[in-house]
């Protein structure tokens, strides 16, 4: 009996305990830190046999004569800079300009100057620079001007300084055309780890880029070829392809393995870009961002065989009727495409775009899981009549789903949890936005921006979980949203407002729960001949003196019915006269509310209600492993 009256105990205080327990851990999370790598793990070869030295100024063929470099700058016997350790000072620690003879640089360590080895106007085909090391130079490790056919390979360029010292670019080249730069080493740039602009015909092979803003940046460098390079941890992008027709872009890796998605960064950013081939990429925890303003550039470009996340990137122009419902795909992007089913698909650890609709009508997006994405989850834009329907979106860093130009959507019975903006629509008429669940938004749930007649109904958008500092997010904003229509929607204990009207006219805010929001259940500024009547003002503004606000600019608001002259339930209403909202007034407070407030006591929280679902499982393996022993 002891027995049985202990394994009794044991029992009650596993029922009590385990809710608790599962609660804290569902709902921490991890706070998002933005940090590039050290470079402490990365050691410097460095060799011992340097010769130390001042710099090495070469400002013509004849000047070269001065110096007493093995070779005699011809083609089958190059001036050889060798072994030299060149260490603080002014300039550039080897400049050579304005020449035409033949020359290798080579196994130099170069060290706190401004550039370690700069080329200006040097002749085509006749400069090799390799083996080098360029370590704390403060603004370009290798920089080529006015240089063509230069070959730069196996250099190391870092850096470990920091703010005005600190490298700004690994390898530069700049109206240098078909340079040859490849297996280099570029680390900890303030810029970039290899810039290219204005240099047609590059060939950047098989280069290592880490930690810097951008790791490999070509611009206005048309037919050059971006192959083999590893780009890792860089801030804005790992590779950007900007202004460059026709490149090839093929077999790299681009990774963030930081796992630090909240900047909002870019894995390869092509824009702009006509004729490119992207093939055989690999993308961790990043992906593909394309970027154009017309349908014929985006359908200019070839991508296929490419990875995101061990998954396939899903590329796909021109199709109609598409099925994409096995969930092999790490990131989807459609042009030109109708009548597309994406569903079942699992999209996670994405600095971008999940899913990029352009032009592709009759899009519907349904039974999705998006989790992490920094940019956008999904992208609608110029794309009408698409449905994005029963998804699930947690921990988004930026916008869950954004539509521009695309009217007529149907965004209902979607999950959004902890996202920065849960839903976005930019002039997209007639959204239909209906049944979606919202919890712990940091910023906007609902942004109606530019768009005609949107409806929004049988929302909850519940902000009980969330704590910010300094900062105020809101349920529902239209700003230039005329003839809305917003009914039967829960707005719950937000920092900022409930709702948010700015430039609308012609709307209606009817039968909502607008509930203990710490500013104005409903804000008005710069809108006219709004209807908002039987909505539930519950708590809001709890020290002012009223629950919402018309400002000066907002006037022929009615805040009740004309027709049945009723107007809202306003929870601090003295019980007699007008309800005074600002600059205007509710005439005819409603005595009870027609849409009955929340009890705050038992308001459950999903992760309790998941705490509790999960006992008897937990029980039963309690119960189990008693049994065995």
């Amino acid at each position: 009996m002891a027995k049985i009256t202990k394994f009794k105990k044991l029992k009650f205080i596993c029922i009590i305990l385990c809710p608790l327990l599962i609660t804290s851990i569902i709902t921490i999370k991890t706070p998002i830190v933005h940090a590039k790598l050290s470079e402490n793990s990365t050691l410097v070869p460095v060799k011992t046999n340097y010769v130390e030295r001042e710099s090495i100024i070469v400002d013509n063929d004849t000047h070269f004569a001065s110096f007493s470099f093995p070779g005699i700058g011809a083609i089958d016997d190059p001036y050889i800079i060798e072994n030299h350790n060149i260490t603080s000072g002014t300039g550039s620690g080897i400049r050579i300009r304005d020449t035409t003879v033949y020359f290798i640089i080579r196994d130099c360590y170069i060290s706190y100057y401004t550039n370690g080895i700069r080329l200006n106007s040097v002749a085509p085909n006749t400069s090799i620079i390799t083996n080098n090391i360029c370590y704390n130079t403060y603004d370009y490790g290798i920089d080529i001007i006015a240089t063509e056919q230069a070959n730069v390979t196996n250099n190391y360029i870092s850096s470990d300084l920091e703010g005005i010292y600190r490298l700004n670019t690994g390898i530069s080249s700049t109206n240098s055309y078909s340079n040859y730069i490849a297996n280099n080493t570029c680390l900890n740039g303030e810029l970039y780890g290899i810039h290219v602009a204005n240099s047609y015909s590059s060939i950047i092979h098989n280069n290592t880029c880490i930690n810097s803003d951008y790791g490999i940046k070509v611009s206005q460098s048309n037919s050059s070829t971006i192959s083999n390079n590893l780009c890792s941890s860089n801030v804005y992008s790992e590779i950007s392809i900007q202004v460059s027709g026709s490149c090839i872009v093929v077999d790299n890796i681009c990774s963030d393995s930081t796992k630090l998605l909240g900047s909002l960064k870019y894995g390869m950013y092509v824009s702009f870009s006509d004729g490119s081939t992207i093939e055989n990429n690999s993308f961790d925890m990043s992906g593909l961002s394309l970027y154009h303003l017309t349908l014929a550039g985006y359908e200019s470009y070839t991508i296929r065989f490419n990875e995101v996340n061990s998954k396939l990137l899903g590329y796909f122009k021109h199709e109609e009727d598409l099925i994409l419902s096995y969930p092999i795909y790490g990131q989807i992007i459609l042009i030109n495409c109708t009548n597309t089913l994406i569903a079942n698909q699992d999209f996670h650890d994405l600095p971008l775009e999940a899913i990029f609709v352009y032009e592709s009508p009759d899009t519907h997006i349904t039974q999705n899981f998006f989790r992490r994405i920094g940019r956008y989850a999904v992208n609608i834009q110029q794309s009408p009549y698409c449905g994005v329907t029963y998804n699930y979106f947690e921990d988004n860093y930026y916008f869950g789903l954004h539509l521009n130009s695309a009217d007529y959507a149907t965004i209902g019975d979607n999950t959004f949890l902890r996202s920065v903006r849960s839903i976005s629509c930019y002039l997209s008429n007639a959204p239909y936005i209906t049944a979606n669940i919202f919890e712990q938004t940091s910023q906007t749930d609902i942004e109606i921006h530019r768009c005609l007649s949107a409806s929004i109904s049988e929302n909850i958008c519940d902000n009980s979980g969330i704590v910010l500092y300094n900062e105020l997010n809101y349920g529902l904003v239209l700003d230039e949203a005329d003839h809305a229509y917003v009914i039967d929607n829960t707005f719950y204990k937000y920092e900022g407002y409930g709702i948010e009207i700015v430039r609308t006219d012609h709307s209606e805010i009817v039968f909502n729960l607008i509930q203990e929001n710490e500013d104005y259940g409903i804000y008005l500024t710069n809108s006219q001949y709004n209807a908002i009547h039987h909505n539930t003002f519950q708590d809001n503004n709890i020290n002012g003196d009223s629950q919402a606000y018309s400002d000066t600019s907002a006037n022929d608001n009615n805040w009740y019915d004309s027709l049945l002259n009723e107007g809202n339930y306003w929870s601090d209403w003295s019980g007699t006269g007008h309800y005074y909202v600002g600059f205007e007034e509710d005439p005819y407070p409603l005595g009870e509310p027609h849409v009955p407030p929340i009890i705050s006591e038992f308001h459950i929280h999903y992760s309790f209600i998941l705490s509790i679902l999960l006992l008897p499982f937990i029980a039963g393996i309690y119960y189990y492993r008693r049994i065995r022993n």
